[in-house]
């Protein structure tokens, strides 16, 4: 499920998609957002659908009533969050982590319960927002890039030891990169990696274009060129053992994407979609969603 964002021309989004990934095809029109929204992020948190702040709705909890088809607001948090990130590494809960908190650049993280409790979390290594975030496994939440306080794009690369609450720092990218995305992959010999891709501008050499941590090792290595190198504010999410690099923006001409690009592990390469998304958009919301809860 695509949700909201910003189209072409930087017009505010309430438009929902959802792609039958497996089927390749786009299932019925959705209900819209009630309200414009961006720079948030959608999740499956027990049995509900949930949509966390984000520009146009900053401190909105709202969720997908699966019966009537329809967005509802089911609650509030403390202060405005946008341009957060958010890792998982339990079924029970889900990690809200820096972006615009309040007035400025945060680094506090929130951890977001499935029973709607939601309690501090042990805060970033510093103030960050626009960076990517993933899960390792039960225990270890991986983060890299971003921008600071200064307005200073980050290479920096952390994890976090959830037993622990402690963070460690780890090499950093070969580039600095800020509104990029990462997602893990097993690779030929069972390893886990992280790809990231984009955050990207055309003020820096773009090379490599995407990076690969190898997470055993604890090494970085370039990754295969994405057709977009200078792509920012898309969203990538997992299927059927692949990634998925959905939508974005390119600095290089300036163009709101519609596209989608699966990267095969086996390989390590980039094969495009058959289907693009119906509406060109970036920083918007996407979630994989278990069959049944939309007609398609």
């Amino acid at each position: 499920m695509i949700i909201g964002g910003r189209e072409t021309g930087y017009v505010k989004s309430t438009n929902v998609e959802v792609i039958d990934m497996a089927n390749e095809k786009h299932c019925p029109n959705q209900s819209s957002l009630p309200t414009l929204r961006y720079g948030m992020h959608a999740f499956i948190l027990g049995s509900k659908l949930l949509i966390l702040g984000g520009i146009g709705n900053y401190q909105d909890i709202t969720s997908y009533n699966y019966e009537n088809h329809l967005w509802e607001s089911i609650g509030s948090i403390a202060a405005d969050r946008s341009d957060y990130s958010v890792a998982r590494i339990q079924d029970s809960w889900i990690l809200i982590l820096g972006g615009y908190f309040g007035s400025g650049i945060t680094n506090t993280t929130l951890v977001f319960n499935a029973n709607g409790s939601i309690i501090p979390g042990p805060d970033l290594p510093e103030p960050n927002e626009g960076f990517c975030a993933c899960g390792l496994d039960d225990n270890h939440i991986f983060i890299t890039g971003g921008v600071d306080l200064s307005s200073q794009t980050l290479r920096t690369t952390y994890v976090l030891d959830w037993s622990t609450q402690q963070w460690t720092n780890l090499d950093p990218m070969v580039l600095t990169r800020h509104y990029v995305e990462c997602g893990t992959f097993l690779g030929t010999n069972q390893e886990l990696n992280i790809l990231v891709v984009g955050g990207l501008d055309s003020r820096v050499i773009v090379d490599p274009n995407t990076e690969i941590f190898n997470w055993p090792q604890r090494t970085w290595r370039a990754g295969p060129d994405f057709v977009y190198p200078e792509i920012f504010l898309n969203r990538m999410t997992s299927f059927d053992g692949k990634l998925f690099v959905f939508g974005g923006f390119d600095d290089v001409s300036s163009t709101f994407l519609s596209s989608i690009h699966t990267f095969i592990p086996g390989n390590e390469s980039w094969v495009r979609f058959p289907l693009d998304m119906k509406i060109a958009r970036r920083d918007f919301a996407i979630v994989k969603i278990p069959e049944g809860i939309v007609d398609c």
